[in-house]
């Protein structure tokens, strides 16, 4: 019985044709699975010692938590993680204003309130605030 396997570049599915018995089955292709397997999470850390809040990029947050606390001492919680992966380099950039370096972040209001939106509300609301707060920040130093 031979099976040949026809690759469509434009779709996440390949069909494979069972020769024979023209049998059609849809099944993931090695791209799509590929993604799956390389998908990472944005998470939130807090520093429970400083409060300074971490936004990173992660396949597995709890392991990455893990890394952490040996890497910087101390104690960290993991806040939580949303399943946008790109959100964390866009985030970091509206949050500028709040940072302490190195994808850590001073635990003000507008920093805590991004994080909550985008845990409670997804990502599109967190950024959302991210970018209020980011233009709002860059009006008041103007004025000053």
């Amino acid at each position: 019985m031979a099976t040949a396997a026809f690759w469509g570049e434009e779709t996440d599915k390949d069909l494979l044709v069972n020769a024979e018995s023209n049998h059609y089955e849809d099944r993931p292709t090695i791209k799509a699975m590929q993604t799956r397997a390389d998908y990472k999470k944005t998470y939130f850390v807090r520093h429970l010692d400083t409060g300074a809040i971490k936004i990173g990029r992660s396949k597995n947050p709890e392991w990455r938590l893990s890394e952490l606390q040996r890497a910087f001492g101390g104690r960290m919680a993991l806040i939580g993680y949303i399943k946008e992966h790109s959100g964390e380099t866009i985030l970091l950039g509206y949050l500028q204003p709040w940072s302490l370096g190195s994808e850590w972040f001073r635990p003000s209001d507008e920093v805590l309130g991004v994080v909550h939106a985008c845990l409670e509300h997804g990502y599109e609301s967190g950024l959302a605030l991210a970018r209020y707060f980011s233009f709002a920040n860059r009006k008041s130093s103007e004025v000053d």
